[in-house]
């Protein structure tokens, strides 16, 4: 059944655009380590957080069928098998920096930002409180 429910998303994934679809910025911009050359609005990170959990969801049920437990929380930094497997999904992922969280085999919280130091941060599900926070304030 898990291995159905990630074929389906991965499915809907290929045929969906998700922010961030175009032309990857090389990361020699200023701005954020990832290459924003500007920054991304709240509503943009909002719809990549929402794409990008469909990605670590898939990706997560496709190693659970594996045996493999990716539980925990997974970063922009980490070069960890469940980032690599996202990216297979949701082929910008790479374009942001973000905090992970996952429960059991689903995400259970993901922010997204252009660079660590931003306070404007889009969040999976939308509900999560950033007032007055970092992102890097989530990665621990």
């Amino acid at each position: 059944m898990k291995k159905i429910l990630a074929l389906t998303s991965a499915l809907i994934l290929s045929m969906s655009c998700f922010v961030g679809c175009g032309d990857k910025k090389d990361s020699s911009d200023s701005g954020s380590s990832k290459g924003n050359a500007s920054s991304s609005s709240k509503s943009d990170l909002k719809k990549a957080a929402e794409g990008m959990s469909k990605a670590f969801n898939a990706a997560s049920a496709d190693m659970d069928d594996e045996g493999k437990d990716c539980s925990g929380i997974h970063t922009s930094d980490s070069e960890d098998q469940l980032s690599k497997e996202a990216g297979e999904y949701y082929k910008d992922l790479d374009k942001y920096e973000w905090v992970c969280v996952i429960s059991g085999t689903s995400v259970s919280k993901l922010y997204v930002a252009d660079d660590w130091d931003s306070d404007v941060i889009g969040t999976y599900p939308e509900d999560l409180d950033t007032e007055g926070k970092k992102l890097s304030d989530f990665k621990n």
